[in-house]
């Protein structure tokens, strides 16, 4: 069964999924557009297109942190 065939089945049942690619892969700088850490700017240590969530260590308070952020908030510095 193709894919695009998987796609119709799943939209039939009302299980559809959203396959999109992003913009950015891990160890690329991106900036964070919405949120608490809207503006930062920092380097994708890993992405999960499940749960659209994408791992990213900022900067806070001079020590680089880890914060998981929604992809579709953020895009390639």
């Amino acid at each position: 069964m193709s894919e695009e065939e998987v796609q119709i089945l799943l939209k039939q049942i009302g299980e559809a999924q959203i396959i999109d690619s992003v913009e950015f892969a891990e160890g690329d700088l991106v900036r964070i557009l919405e949120g608490a850490f809207q503006d930062y700017t920092g380097r994708v240590q890993d992405i999960n297109l499940d749960k659209r969530l994408a791992g990213v260590t900022i900067p806070i308070f001079g020590k680089e942190t880890r914060v998981e952020i929604d992809i579709d908030k953020m895009v390639a510095a």
